[in-house]
């Protein structure tokens, strides 16, 4: 992560985003998958989390159906679970031949507040790949290249490929990676508050997914019904209205 001083202006709040969360993984990661769409970088880093979230997929089932113990019993391996097992293997040798073509160095960052130090990682390449950038405000700290403070200063800070791949290496350690969505509705990835989670922030997507399902429509279509049965029951209901002829004797 890279970051540098671009300006020193009065920017207004909704022309910078808060620097303290971007710095959230949660915020950044999918932001950088929405940006990067249709790039090369993309098809690496979401092929990444896929592969990440198959091994998950394939331990839990492990656990959750005793396979260890089934194949210690067998004379032999049954063929579903060797299978499965070769996959797990296979996908494991992948991430980790992914990884290997990132580099990454410690950070060591002292806390001037609380008088401490903390320890964090970085790309030690430059930024390569889909690079998003982002001007922030906010106060600068030890360990990021910031070289001024001050409410009004404005910052660029880019994240590029591996700097991503990182951010989803913590969420993954985390057990946050499952949070990490694509909207039902849209296909923006997002980070799910809720684990039942499945449409982005809002609810319009929601509302919109829910409106063109057969469910909805059928619903639709009674509540018409009875609105028109509704209607015209009330119409009956109405005492006709006689007309008086005033030219009468």
């Amino acid at each position: 992560m890279v970051a540098r001083v671009v300006e020193r202006l009065n920017f207004t709040p909704a022309q910078v985003d808060p620097f303290a969360e971007w710095l959230k993984d949660r915020v950044a990661v999918p932001d950088w998958l929405n940006a990067a769409k249709g790039s090369e970088s993309y098809a690496k880093v979401a092929k990444l989390i896929y592969s990440i979230r198959r091994v998950e997929s394939l331990v839990d089932r492990f656990l959750a159906e005793n396979w260890f113990r089934v194949v210690s019993d067998a004379k032999r391996i049954p063929a579903e679970i060797d299978e499965q097992y070769q996959e797990l293997l296979r996908t494991e040798e992948w991430i980790d031949e992914a990884l290997s073509g990132y580099e990454y160095s410690p950070r060591m960052m002292n806390d001037v507040d609380e008088n401490h130090w903390s320890l964090s990682m970085y790309s030690a390449q430059a930024p390569t790949g889909f690079v998003l950038k982002r001007k922030m405000s906010g106060r600068g700290f030890k360990g990021v290249m910031l070289t001024a403070t001050g409410s009004n200063t404005v910052y660029l800070q880019t994240i590029g490929e591996a700097d991503i791949v990182l951010r989803i290496l913590n969420l993954s350690a985390a057990s946050e990676l499952e949070r990490l969505k694509q909207c039902a509705r849209c296909s923006k990835w997002l980070y799910a508050e809720r684990s039942h989670q499945r449409f982005c922030p809002g609810g319009e997507c929601r509302k919109e997914k829910y409106a063109e399902s057969p469910k909805y429509k059928e619903y639709r279509k009674q509540y018409m019904r009875r609105q028109r049965k509704k209607q015209a029951a009330e119409q009956s209901m109405k005492p006709l209205q006689v007309k008086h002829n005033d030219d009468r004797p």
